[in-house]
């Protein structure tokens, strides 16, 4: 298994590819705004998107959706209960604030499969999803573990201690409870891979005290 980053464009989230050498399915984490970029990479190393896996619904997670989903019909949307809202309302995903509001399109809604803790997800008929709720930064928010690998959207960002927006229905002591509890429940040495910036260890999140932002590139780059 090996896993892809793309900074995107808009506010610098991270998009996560998910591939295997011995398979054409690819999964995507957060698919943001350079849907373009997802989409060439496929085409150039000959892959399928599978799916894509949300760990929560804001703009800058969502923007590539619908174009990903058009050129790859078939895939599923993991998403939990709560982050429908988001991909209906331009409003609740925080793109009416921007110049670009952004809201799925209605077939696609189709493609949607709900999530909770106890799903059962697996890639490629051998790796197994585990998925942990972890609110905070917003209500509907997610946290994945993949074979040695935290995806922990804005849930758990290294040198942040609280990862909150009011605005947006964040809670700053569901914040800290949910940073414990993905601190808590993967080894230390699994390797961080949050919403924004750079991955790490857990270890080494814990003890991180500054966020400094990765400027966005323009490429995947091995993980």
């Amino acid at each position: 298994m090996q896993v892809f980053r793309h900074v995107n464009s808009v506010f610098a989230s991270n998009t996560y590819l998910i591939a295997d050498i011995s398979s054409a399915d690819v999964y995507a984490i957060d698919p943001g705004s350079d849907s373009e970029a997802i989409l060439e990479w496929l085409t150039t190393e000959g892959k399928t998107l599978a799916a894509i896996l949300l760990t929560h619904a804001h703009h800058d997670h969502i923007y590539g959706i619908n174009e990903l989903i058009k050129c790859f019909p078939t895939a599923k949307i993991h998403v939990t209960e709560k982050m429908i809202n988001g991909l209906l309302s331009a409003r609740e995903n925080m793109s009416e604030y921007l110049q670009n509001p952004w809201t799925i399109c209605a077939p696609y809604l189709d493609n949607l499969e709900v999530l909770v803790e106890s799903s059962s997800l697996v890639f490629w008929n051998r790796i197994r999803v585990n998925i942990l709720h972890t609110p905070g930064h917003t209500e509907d928010s997610i946290t994945y573990q993949i074979a040695n690998y935290v995806f922990s959207g804005d849930s758990l960002i290294p040198g942040l201690r609280i990862v909150y927006r009011k605005k947006s229905g964040g809670d700053a002591l569901k914040s800290i409870a949910s940073i414990k509890r993905i601190q808590d429940s993967f080894s230390g040495e699994s390797i961080l891979l949050p919403g924004h910036g750079r991955e790490c260890t857990l270890t080494e999140a814990a003890r991180l005290t500054e966020f400094r932002p990765l400027i966005s590139h323009a490429g995947f780059g091995i993980v």
